[in-house]
């Protein structure tokens, strides 16, 4: 990194270009003068992997965890509900099956949040009463009542 920053001093006028080519790896190409050294492209490490096989020695509610927390702080200021429920992270927790139903519900019991998607994905149906859709108060009521109904909470 060192060596990188050294090579990015020497560029007069840095314009840094970013070029996505996956999730989590980017390359970067600064301009430089024709008369000065170009800095080796660079190409960031991928993330740790989340999918269910990679993760298979750490425990389910710790893949969860992780999970959930990447999730939340990805789409925190997100409004689009189709993005919130199309991130990664929370397609790799409905990937973990319907063992991740509990903890979803304990999530959902703890804080609010749009956990409605996976849980009908996950349990193949769906608590909420058609009038009460789009109250988040109420479909969260709905849940958690049909997870005590169903012995998946206290």
């Amino acid at each position: 990194m060192e060596e990188v920053l050294e090579t990015i001093e020497s560029c007069r006028d840095f314009l840094p270009k970013y070029e996505i080519l996956a999730e989590g790896i980017w390359r970067i190409q600064p301009i430089c003068y024709a008369d000065e050294p170009r800095v080796p492209t660079l190409v960031a490490p991928p993330p740790a992997p989340t999918s269910a096989a990679a993760a298979s020695t750490r425990s389910i509610e710790e893949q969860f965890s992780d999970l959930a927390r990447r999730w939340k702080l990805e789409t925190r200021n997100q409004s689009a509900i189709s993005a919130i429920v199309m991130h990664p992270a929370y397609l790799d927790i409905i990937g973990l099956g319907p063992t991740m139903i509990p903890l979803i519900l304990r999530e959902l019991k703890r804080e609010n949040n749009h956990w409605f998607t996976a849980l009908r994905a996950l349990a193949k149906t769906s608590p909420i009463k058609q009038e009460d859709a789009g109250n988040l108060k109420k479909m969260r009521e709905a849940w958690l009542r049909w997870g005590r109904g169903n012995g998946y909470l206290d």
